[in-house]
């Protein structure tokens, strides 16, 4: 996904990510949608991760994009 680290870092990423990107990477929606459950419960596990909230936030846009791909 090349997030960086960080919460800022991930949700910067929205900025520059395409589907196409996602593709070439092999990350279909599935996949996404399982790491934006992960990132959800790592959330609920422990909120003060200095880099899951900016996960959870990226995983969402992701897996929106690859549900209505503009590009």
């Amino acid at each position: 996904m090349q997030w960086g680290t960080g919460d800022q870092a991930a949700i910067e990423r929205m900025d520059t990510i395409t589907v196409g990107h996602l593709r070439r990477y092999g990350v279909t929606l599935d996949l996404a949608q399982e790491w934006l459950t992960f990132y959800q419960c790592e959330f609920n596990r422990n909120p003060f991760n200095p880099s899951v909230l900016g996960r959870v936030q990226l995983m969402w846009y992701v897996v929106n994009r690859l549900r209505w791909p503009e590009d």
